[in-house]
């Protein structure tokens, strides 16, 4: 029997052990898969945790900022794919429409 072209083969399960990993498993995935809509919507609504694309967030960046958080005694901490999103969520966080800010280059 001829597979179609579109198959593509994956792990579903990983191999377990009696020794657990020292560090935790990294995640490469960019995309999450949901059995419906209804199950992505509900992690969108915060109503289920979850994650469905990379750039919004992913288990590597959750665990980085726990992590960190814990180090520097935070209630909390984001992760950010760059500098300059990171600047932009902390000025996000703390103006309003129609304030100011000085800059310098």
């Amino acid at each position: 029997m001829e597979k179609p072209h579109s198959s593509v083969v994956r792990r579903g399960t990983f191999p377990q052990g009696l020794g657990k990993p020292l560090v935790p498993a990294l995640s490469p995935s960019v995309v999450y898969h949901y059995e419906d809509a209804d199950q992505l919507q509900s992690v969108y609504d915060g109503q289920e945790k979850g994650f469905a694309y990379a750039r919004e967030g992913h288990p590597n960046a959750e665990s980085l900022s726990d992590k960190l958080s814990w180090m520097e005694s935070a209630n909390a901490g984001v992760m950010t794919a760059s500098g300059m999103s990171a600047i932009s969520a902390t000025f996000m966080s703390v103006l309003r429409a129609g304030d100011s800010i000085a800059a310098a280059s």
